[in-house]
């Protein structure tokens, strides 16, 4: 495999798992459902609100918390072997473009005999409720036992000067009575 070959690779699994990390030069994640590269619209985090946000209940924040670390293990064991389906609990714990980006990616990741070894970790805030509807989550994602490595070799395919911790912003949303991950993207060049 071809040194830059490697730095997709790597970039692909930081951007699942949560990350490995940002490559320089060249720089390709899996494609979004649109086919556009991820990395090609830079995600901020939301500035700030000068007025409180709404008042939502502590058993709606610790839902949300706990829905997005479902998702969050879901997703690693999805990347740990991506020859076999995603796991079941996305479906649960997710909806599109969030669902949609995570199953490419484990395409990605199925199509070039690539794998994560080992899990990310999170070092989630507290979700910031937008509307009663809606929260911001703030994820400070810890790819460091979180290798990729190639599924025919057995060796890392990380790309030099991988940062191992990036910020990853999610929105979750209330549907129909339960709390779903609706988006999850790294804030690419964002070190936390």
């Amino acid at each position: 495999m071809q040194v830059r070959g490697a730095s997709v690779l790597a970039v692909a699994v930081l951007s699942v798992v949560p990350l490995a990390g940002c490559s320089s030069g060249a720089v390709a994640e899996s494609p979004s459902p649109a086919g556009r590269s991820r990395s090609a619209v830079p995600v901020e985090s939301p500035p700030p609100s000068q007025s409180p946000s709404p008042d939502p209940s502590a058993a709606a924040a610790a839902e949300v918390l706990r829905v997005y670390a479902i998702f969050m293990d879901a997703r690693n064991k999805s990347l740990n072997d991506p020859r076999k389906p995603p796991d079941r609990r996305l479906f649960e714990v997710s909806i599109p473009p969030a669902r949609n980006d995570l199953y490419n990616l484990v395409l990605y990741y199925r199509a070039r005999h690539m794998r994560i070894r080992g899990a990310t970790a999170s070092h989630v805030e507290p979700p910031r409720f937008e509307t009663q509807k809606t929260a911001s989550i703030r994820d400070c994602v810890d790819g460091s036992d979180a290798v990729p490595v190639s599924t025919e070799s057995g060796k890392s395919l990380i790309a030099p000067n991988q940062p191992p911790r990036l910020w990853v912003h999610s929105i979750a949303q209330l549907q129909r009575g339960r709390w779903v991950i609706q988006d999850w993207q790294v804030q690419r060049g964002h070190e936390c």
